[in-house]
């Protein structure tokens, strides 16, 4: 119970830590409001001086290391089952794929199109699996446990939601055309490029991330 407590406390702090100090961070520097509507994750480290920017490196690294916990748990406590093995091998590795794919979106800016793309897609496709997986995996377990315990099944069915919801994200068709930027022109003529205000990759992959953490809080319940 007390690892339990722990890597859910560390969990939800590191996260909460990495955005207010990432946000934090890009409104010291920029003077200008965070939108998650149309700026990227990578945007909060931005400035790559002060205080703020190590503490929230600090809080990212956290969460990036303890967002693999809830399958550590899982696989602790059930590898012994007969037959869910291979099943929770695939759940850890797919959760440290996600872990790692969450962090290069930390480092890859969108200017790099092609390889922003990739990263994310990656990371998009991961992470539906890994909820998939997970889904899985309890749903057996309830199987397995003669119906009796409701609560791998309802987990089961929450975590095969959530990565329905993160595959109609990736299949988004609006993402195709995410770099579009909109252009306005001055009166003197000069053609202006600005973000659009709601930017579909930038807080697609928002969403995700918030999916993500959810997905992790519903295991380590299933945990118990």
């Amino acid at each position: 119970m007390g690892l339990w407590i722990a890597s859910l406390s560390i969990l939800l702090i590191a996260f909460l830590g990495m955005f207010i100090f990432g946000v934090s961070n890009y409104q010291e520097t920029f003077k200008a409001k965070f939108s998650l509507l149309n700026m990227f994750p990578y945007e909060l480290s931005y400035h790559n001086q002060g205080m703020m920017i190590i503490i929230y490196r600090f809080f990212l690294y956290v969460y990036v290391a303890f967002s693999i916990s809830p399958a550590l748990l899982m696989i602790s406590k059930y590898y012994h089952f007969p037959g869910y093995v291979s099943y929770l091998i695939m759940v850890g590795i797919l959760f440290v794929i996600s872990a790692v794919s969450l962090l290069t979106l930390h480092i890859i800016q969108a200017k790099y199109v092609r390889l922003h793309t990739i990263v994310a897609t990656i990371f998009f496709a991961v992470s539906a699996l890994a909820s998939g997986a997970v889904s899985i995996v309890l749903i057996n377990l309830y199987i397995s446990n003669n119906y009796v315990d409701i609560k791998f099944l309802m987990i089961g069915l929450m975590e095969a939601m959530l990565g329905f919801a993160t595959l109609l994200i990736m299949l988004n068709p609006r993402l195709r055309n995410w770099a579009q930027m909109n252009s306005t022109t001055d009166e003197d003529g000069t053609v202006v490029i600005e973000r659009p205000r709601f930017f579909v990759l930038a807080f697609s992959e928002w969403l995700v991330i918030f999916i993500n953490l959810a997905a992790q809080i519903l295991l380590l319940i299933a945990y118990l």
